[in-house]
Formats: C-alpha cells, sequence, structure tokens
C-alpha cells in the first residue's frame, strides 16, 4: 500500500485499521535515519518515546478509543518548546543539556491528542537567526531552508513528519514554509498558548504549524488552540472545527493584493510569475482582487524589529548577565543591540503599532476585504550561504524578508504561506495570505480553494 500523503490521510488509514500507529513511527524513523545525514533536521531524534506512544496509541484503536485526527500520526516539535521527555536547547550551547520538567502546553495537547513525537527540530540560537545551523532544504540540498524554524518544516517537507510545530516573530513559520514548499500557518496572536515555549519577543512571538496540506493545517491548530491561563496573552476566545468548514464556497470573497510586493523588482520573475497564476486561480473561483497599498508593510518591518530588538534583550537579560560567553556571537550582538535602543524609541514603535493596527482595520474595512494577498517572500531559496542571517542586514539578508511576513506579527494577524508554484518552477514559491484577527477558519478556507486549484492545474501541466 502506498504511504500516506498527509496527516488527514494518515488518519483514515488507522481509523480503518489499514495501517497501525507503530508502522507510522517505524517509517517516520526509517525516512529520519535516511535523510538526516544530509538534510539535519533534527536536534533530538526520540525513538524510544515514539514507539512507546505509538503502541499506546494503538492499544486505545484496538479498543474502540480514538482521540481524533492526531491520534497515532507522527508529528515533530521545534527545539525552543518544552518537552518534559527530551532536551530543550534552543540550538544554544547556553541550555546545552537542559531538559525541562514539564510539557509546553501545545505539546500537552498534542500528548492529549493522541500525537506521536519522533523528535525535536534545529533551530537557530534561541530562534534569533544569528548562527549558522546544518539543516539544508528538502527540495534541494544546496538551498537554504529558511528561518529559525527551518527544522519542523524541512521535517514534513521530507517526510519524517506529518505536522510539526514551529514559532513565529518576524516570519519564521511562513519563510521556510516557503522555500521547502509546504504549508505554514501563523495563528492569530494568542491562539495558541506559549506557556514552555523559550520566548524571544512576547508581544510578537506566536506558535505556528507546518503541514503538507491546509486541511492537515486546521487540524492541529484546531486540537492546540484555546484559552490557557498560564500564558496572559491566550485569547479566551471559541475555537470552531476549522477543518469542518474548508470546503465551503469562496465566490464573492474579496481580496487586497499588494502590488508594491508583486511587481519587479520588489519580487523576482520567478515569484511573481508563481503568484500572478494563484491570483487566476482565485478569479477562477469567483473570488474578487482589489489592489491595495503597501505602506503598511513598510511601516510593519520597522517597527516590528524595533520591538524584537528591545523584548528579545530583556527576555535574555538575566541568562545573558551569567552566560553571555555562551551565546553565539551574532546573537549576543543582537541582544546587545536591543539594550543600546532608548525606552523612547520602544515607546514610539508601541503607539505606531497602535496605529498601523487602525490602519489595517479601516483598510479591510473600507475595501470589505477577507484577506490581504502578496508573495510569502520575494525570491526562491538562494544557495547555502547566499542569505545573510543578519537580521540587521540589507537586500541579501533575512531582514529583507521581514518586509513581507512582519504585518502579520506587529498586528497580531493570522496568515499562511501555500506553495503556488507550477510544474516548471525549479523551486517551491509561496502564496501569502493574511486575514482579520481570529478570522482563520476564513483565511483556511480561502487557502484551501485555491490550493485544490493549484493541485488541478500542476496535474494537468504533468500530465500534457
Amino acid at each position: 500500500m502506498t504511504a500516506p500523503g498527509s496527516l488527514t490521510e494518515a488518519a483514515e488509514l488507522l481509523r480503518a485499521g489499514r495501517v497501525t500507529a507503530r508502522s507510522l513511527a517505524e517509517d517516520a524513523l526509517r525516512t529520519i535515519a535516511a535523510t538526516e545525514p544530509t538534510l539535519h533536521a533534527y536536534a533530538h531524534v526520540l525513538e524510544d518515546s515514539a514507539l512507546a506512544e505509538a503502541d499506546r496509541a494503538d492499544a486505545e484503536l484496538a479498543e474502540g478509543s480514538s482521540r481524533g485526527q492526531l491520534h497515532g500520526v507522527p508529528v515533530a516539535v521545534k527545539d525552543i518548546i518544552f518537552t518534559a521527555d527530551a532536551p530543550t536547547e534552543a540550538g544554544s550551547e547556553v541550555l546545552r543539556g537542559f531538559r525541562p520538567d514539564y510539557d509546553a502546553t501545545v505539546v500537552q495537547r498534542l500528548r492529549a491528542a493522541g500525537a506521536v513525537i519522533v523528535g525535536k527540530t534545529v533551530t537557530h540560537e534561541f530562534a534569533y537567526g544569528q548562527n549558522p545551523i546544518p539543516t539544508r532544504n528538502a527540495r534541494d540540498p544546496q538551498r537554504d531552508p529558511g528561518g529559525s524554524s527551518a527544522g519542523s518544516a524541512v521535517a514534513v517537507a521530507s517526510g519524517s513528519a506529518f505536522a510539526a510545530l514551529g514559532t513565529d516573530t518576524g516570519g519564521s513559520v511562513r519563510t521556510p514554509a516557503s522555500l521547502n514548499g509546504i504549508v505554514g500557518l501563523k495563528p492569530t496572536y494568542g491562539r495558541l498558548s506559549r506557556h514552555g515555549v523559550i520566548p524571544l519577543s512576547p508581544s510578537l512571538d506566536t506558535v505556528g504549524v507546518f503541514a503538507r496540506t491546509v486541511r492537515d493545517c486546521a487540524v492541529v491548530t484546531a486540537a492546540l488552540a484555546g484559552r490557557d491561563p498560564l500564558d496572559v496573552a491566550s485569547l479566551d476566545e471559541p475555537v470552531g472545527d476549522f477543518a469542518g468548514g474548508l470546503d465551503a464556497p469562496v465566490a464573492g470573497r474579496r481580496v487586497g493584493v499588494v502590488r508594491t510586493l508583486l511587481d519587479p523588482p520588489a519580487a523576482t520573475d520567478e515569484v511573481a510569475a508563481a503568484v500572478r497564476r494563484a491570483l487566476g486561480a482565485f478569479a477562477e473561483l469567483g473570488v474578487e482582487q482589489v489592489d491595495v497599498g503597501g505602506e503598511e508593510f513598510e511601516i510593519a518591518r520597522a517597527v516590528g524589529m524595533t520591538i524584537a530588538l528591545v523584548e528579545g534583550a530583556a527576555s535574555h537579560a538575566p541568562l545573558v548577565a551569567v552566560a553571555a560567553s555562551r551565546y553565539d556571537r551574532g546573537t549576543l550582538a543582537m541582544l546587545r543591540a536591543g539594550s543600546a535602543i532608548a525606552g523612547v524609541d520602544y515607546l514610539r514603535a508601541i503607539r505606531a503599532r497602535s496605529i498601523l493596527i487602525s490602519r489595517l482595520r479601516d483598510l479591510f474595512a473600507r475595501n470589505a476585504l477577507d484577506a490581504l494577498l502578496l508573495p510569502s517572500l520575494p525570491t526562491v531559496a538562494a544557495r547555502v550561504g547566499g542569505t545573510s542571517t543578519d537580521m540587521l542586514g540589507g537586500e541579501a539578508s533575512l531582514a529583507q524578508f521581514l518586509r513581507y511576513q512582519s504585518l502579520a506579527n506587529v498586528a497580531g494577524l493570522p496568515a499562511i504561506s501555500i506553495p503556488c508554484e507550477d510544474a516548471r518552477t525549479s523551486l517551491p514559491v509561496g502564496l501569502q495570505l493574511v486575514a482579520r484577527p481570529l478570522a482563520e477558519d476564513t483565511l483556511l478556507q480561502l487557502a484551501h480553494a485555491v490550493e485544490g486549484r493549484l493541485l488541478d492545474s500542476r496535474r494537468t501541466e504533468v500530465a500534457t
């Protein structure tokens, strides 16, 4: 039998008794063993505990008990998210050997849903994107894999996990999702608990989800979302069945197209062509398109960088005081840069964020928009070493990517990246949709609809 290609397919096969959780876990572990020498997605592989969790899931299924669509399905977790049965080292010598005595809330909810955690994934030091990491792009190992959640993205893209958790402070879920050709969802700020997640910038940090399809992202997000009193930013809002409404018609929905980030020179010809193809797919689906300006994205990059620098310095001040010599030099330089920013400048950034949120609210209302549409990134993956990790750098650095990603973080909006390349495109291209706060249902419906149309188009191109 052909191995399941998505989390949803795996769940159906498990419920039908056509595969076992043990066999899925063993397949995942074999894939890790085969790909790790090249891709280096994992910081820690949890073979023993994964097989034990799989056996427990099988025993429950044999008794007629299922915890839902994650029951018995292999997943991975970024190594800044606490796990009681494995180290959480955050890619840093500062935390070498650190083993928390409790699970992060999102991990607790994964386990409660019956998921099988196969490993902890590689991250830049403390998710700050400064030190080079060994992880390589799943599509082309000679290419960069993306931002600090790259290990999670590569795990999903290479087939060793059906879903994975990452974190997104300035695009670190959507960037590697785009570069590795998978789906990456950053929910509304506060939708998913951050209790037990090592903080970088507490007013921007968001736990996000990687998967191979929009439906899979919807399933995982619904299982993890909900109020957590242990996270001060956690939202007390209803959590719907995000997957259940995916097939609702999208005709008549309205998206705002950010032309300033689509037309040259903002995006390469390859990226622009792929996104325009997605625009054509939306038109076929009856989705109306409205051109909108991109000033908000420029503002958000500067505001987000200031906030992240200051809050990052504050978050790490206790550790820097006792372990500065164990930090990577690039990370330490960023933390010290944040410490040098005046309080008045931080307050100006916070006020600018309030103005930006107001402008966005007006933009959505004035144009009756359901989402904004733009490229996830301006380029496809560069060759290893071709993109600087210096967040204060210029055009050939991750700092440039913040122009496309920061808005959703600064304004706390849900955003998703889905693949939009065609069969002739050499490397993955991501399409980004950004919706109103708490509008994950609409965001996922739009993404799912265009995902299906683009997939049908690719199948036709391959056949001809």
